[in-house]
């Protein structure tokens, strides 16, 4: 009973976690989520309640969302991440052409130098 209980709130923290997040990137203009693609970091306020597209959304909508997330990228380590982040793939698939943004990542890196060498100082 003690596990259920606690398996629940993990699921339920779980799920908080991911939806301020949702509701964070969904509040990002296209250039802040090019910088926090490359650098993992932005200084963007959260969404204020209500802001959202995600807060018009039922429980059981939002709840759907976040079970797709989680079979996507739920149980990757931190070295799979970044590197879906670097080339928009994942690293059992091999890069093509077709399938891999690693050269749009680098013109990011190159675009953002200056901004990213303030943030190292």
């Amino acid at each position: 009973m003690l596990k259920t209980r606690l398996e629940r709130l993990e699921r339920q923290c779980k799920f908080q976690i991911w939806f301020r997040h949702q509701r964070f990137i969904e509040s990002l203009t296209d250039e802040q989520l090019q910088f926090l693609r490359v650098t993992g970091w932005t200084d963007a306020p959260e969404p204020r309640p209500g802001a959202s597209p995600l807060d018009n959304l039922s429980r059981q909508e939002l709840r759907k969302l976040w079970e797709e997330s989680e079979r996507m990228f739920g149980g990757r380590s931190s070295e799979q991440l970044g590197f879906f982040a670097d080339h928009g793939h994942w690293p059992e698939a091999e890069c093509s052409e077709r399938n891999c943004s690693k050269n749009e990542f680098d013109d990011l890196k190159k675009k953002f130098a200056t901004q990213i060498k303030n943030l190292s100082l």
